[in-house]
């Protein structure tokens, strides 16, 4: 073997035979599945841990589920005249009341729309109806401040 030949066959890299653009798949599958076993791995540490607690009884806010009725066909829906007082994290207690649709009564002046202009509905999920916030103080009720009691 010549001194050429040596120097050559120390500093050659094998040449993969594998083509560039399935490496770079393989690289990112492998990346992937690294990810996917990593988050495994620690939602079993988490439970095992008993870091995150599933439905508790002794919940911070109780009596929320009184304001919903059992419905066969939608799981649950509002529940019809409940009145409530629900702590709020605080722990102070506000009253939540519903009227007979369900709907929730934010203040003691709402009544039914006036004729000479449009009502407006509210929809949304608990952050919108402010189920542990006091009457007065919850997204519709500033919306109606705002829009002038309409």
């Amino acid at each position: 073997m010549t001194q050429t030949e040596v120097r050559q066959s120390r500093t050659a890299q094998p040449r993969s035979t594998m083509n560039p653009r399935l490496q770079r798949r393989f690289k990112l599958i492998a990346l992937g599945v690294s990810v996917l076993i990593a988050f495994l791995a620690g939602e079993v540490a988490v439970r095992a841990m008993h870091l995150v607690h599933g439905h508790d009884p002794t919940d911070t806010f109780p009596g929320l589920m009184e304001l919903y009725a059992e419905d066969a066909q939608l799981g649950y829906v509002p529940r019809a005249n409940v009145n409530l007082d629900v702590p709020d994290e605080t722990g102070t207690k506000h009253p939540v009341r519903t009227d007979e649709n369900g709907v929730r009564i934010d203040s003691d002046t709402a009544g039914a729309p006036r004729s000479d202009e449009p009502a407006i509905a509210v929809l949304g999920d608990s952050f919108i109806a402010g189920l542990n916030a006091p009457d007065g103080a919850t997204f519709p009720a500033a919306l109606s401040q705002q829009l002038g009691e309409k």
